[in-house]
C-alpha cells in the first residue's frame, strides 16, 4: 500500500483521488485543500460539492487544510494546483517532504511569471533541501482514462443510469475527451461566456 498526498482540492485533484482510490492496488490517500468547508464536505458528505459535484470520493480519501498533515509520511506527492500558485504551494510543502518522496506534477501549463515548466519550478523549490525525484503527468490520454474511470464507476458500483456533462462550446479539447469516452451531445444552453454544450453517455447498463 502506498501513501499518496494530493496537493489541490479542485476538480482535477479530486478527480485524481477518485481514479487512484478505485485502482486495483490499494492506497492511503490524503488531499490538501485551502477551504475548510471543502475539507469538511469531503469528510462528512464524501463528495467535493464545490468542484466535482455528484461524484463520490473513495472511502480511503482524507481531506485536510493542514499541508503538513497531508504530507506526513507520504511516499508520492501529486501536485494538482494551478500553475500560478504552484511555487507557493510547493514552498509550503518543502519542510514536510522527504528526499525519498516521488513528486508527480499534474499541473497544466507554465508558471505565468517565469514561463518555467512545472518540473523546473519543483526542482528550484526543493533543491534548497535535496535533489527531488520528479515525474510529470501530462497529455490527453490520461484525461480520457480519468473520465472513463469516473463514468465506469458511476454506471457500475453507483448504478446510475446515465452520466451528464457540460462543456463550453469553444472548449474543443474537453469535447474531444467526451467524444472518446462515448458521450454524445444532446443540446445547448446559454452560458455567461457563450453556448454550453450538454453531453450524456451513449451506453446504458443492461436491464435485469
Amino acid at each position: 500500500m502506498s501513501k499518496i498526498a494530493i496537493l489541490g482540492g479542485g476538480s482535477w485533484g479530486t478527480g485524481l483521488s477518485v481514479v487512484l482510490g478505485h485502482s486495483r492496488r490499494k492506497h492511503e490517500i490524503s488531499i490538501w485543500v485551502r477551504e475548510a468547508s471543502i475539507a469538511q464536505g469531503i469528510s462528512d458528505d464524501r463528495e467535493n460539492k464545490t468542484y466535482l459535484p455528484g461524484i463520490p470520493v473513495p472511502p480511503c480519501l482524507q481531506a485536510f487544510t493542514d499541508i503538513g498533515e497531508v504530507l506526513r509520511d507520504a511516499q508520492i506527492v501529486v501536485g494538482a494546483v494551478p500553475s500560478a500558485h504552484a511555487r507557493e504551494v510547493y514552498t509550503r510543502a518543502l519542510p514536510h517532504v522527504s528526499p525519498d518522496t516521488i513528486i508527480v506534477s499534474a499541473t497544466k501549463g507554465l508558471e505565468p511569471a517565469t514561463h518555467l515548466r512545472m518540473s523546473e519550478v519543483i526542482e528550484q523549490v526543493f533543491s534548497l533541501r535535496f535533489v527531488p525525484q520528479v515525474a510529470v503527468l501530462s497529455g490527453p490520454s490520461f484525461a480520457i482514462e480519468a473520465a472513463r474511470g469516473v463514468i465506469d464507476y458511476a454506471l457500475g458500483p453507483l448504478r446510475l443510469t446515465e452520466v451528464f456533462a457540460e462543456v463550453d462550446e469553444g472548449n474543443t479539447a474537453s469535447a474531444a475527451v467526451l467524444d472518446r469516452v462515448g458521450m454524445l451531445p444532446f443540446g445547448e444552453v446559454a452560458g455567461a461566456l457563450g453556448a454550453v454544450v450538454r453531453y450524456r453517455t451513449a451506453r446504458r447498463p443492461s436491464v435485469r
